[in-house]
This record gives structure tokens, C-alpha cells and sequence, in this order.
């Protein structure tokens, strides 16, 4: 087995004569009963993993039910436009969710899965900032009951 390494990318090939031309001198034969893979795992990090996914399911658990009780008190019960507001309010959703998903994935893949994460993280700092600015044209529905 000979291992190539190029431009960043890191390919198997069965034979020598299957590599391209080296882009720098990193060829290396290893046999192949020479090395083994593992995964280490620490349990700070693991533990951090796990806490981290508390806070989103935590987070989004309570968004969906908090953003759909203050579209409902924008509008009348029997107002004409309630089910318009929840229609526009669920489409915002669905095409949050893929933009973020793709846009996201894609710099994950291509740049580092830091930058795609960071990107999350800038993403919801900006929907934070935008429903606090906003608060000012909700009448006060937004705010937690006295």
C-alpha cells in the first residue's frame, strides 16, 4: 500500500504506479499489517459533547413552543390573516433550516467543520439580535406574562 499525499488530500492506492506525480517528496511504503487506526476518546471532551446537545435540544424545545404562542397572540383568534402568519412563520423555519443546513455543511466540508460550526453559532447570534430589535413591533406580546 502506498500512501499519497498531495494537496491535502490523503488517498490508498494499491501500487505504486497508481500515484501521480508527487507534489512534494512525502511518499511512504507501509505494510499493510504495519499500522492500526483507533479512536481516542476524552471523557472532558465527551462530556462537553453531551452538555452542548442539552443546550440545543433544550433551546430549540423551548423556541418552537414560545415563537408559535407569540405568532398566536399577534393575531385575533378569529382574524383572517392568523393562519398567513403561521403559514409565513413555518416556511421561515423550513427555509432556515435548509439555508443553515447547506451553507453550513459546505464550509464545514471545505474550509473546517470550526468555521461551518462558527458560522451556526454567528447565524444564531444574528436571530437573536434581529428578535430583540424586532420586540419593539410586538406590542409587547413577546414579553414573559406578570
Amino acid at each position: 500500500i502506498v500512501f499519497e499525499q498531495g494537496s491535502g488530500d490523503l488517498q490508498i492506492l494499491e501500487s505504486a504506479d497508481d500515484a501521480k506525480e508527487p507534489t512534494a517528496a512525502v511518499y511512504q511504503q507501509i505494510a499493510k499489517d504495519a499500522y492500526t487506526t483507533r479512536i481516542e476518546q476524552q471523557e472532558l471532551y465527551t462530556n462537553i459533547l453531551f452538555l452542548s446537545l442539552a443546550f440545543i435540544i433544550a433551546g430549540v424545545g423551548y423556541l418552537k413552543a414560545n415563537i408559535s404562542t407569540i405568532v398566536g397572540a399577534i393575531y385575533e383568534f378569529d382574524d383572517p390573516r392568523r393562519d398567513s402568519g403561521f403559514s409565513l412563520f413555518y416556511m421561515g423555519i423550513n427555509l432556515g433550516s435548509l439555508l443553515s443546513s447547506l451553507s453550513c455543511g459546505i464550509i464545514g466540508i471545505l474550509w473546517g467543520w470550526k468555521y461551518g460550526f462558527g458560522l451556526a453559532g454567528i447565524g444564531m447570534l444574528a436571530g437573536l439580535l434581529v428578535f430583540l430589535w424586532g420586540q419593539k413591533y410586538l406590542d409587547g406580546k413577546a414579553e414573559p406574562p406578570n
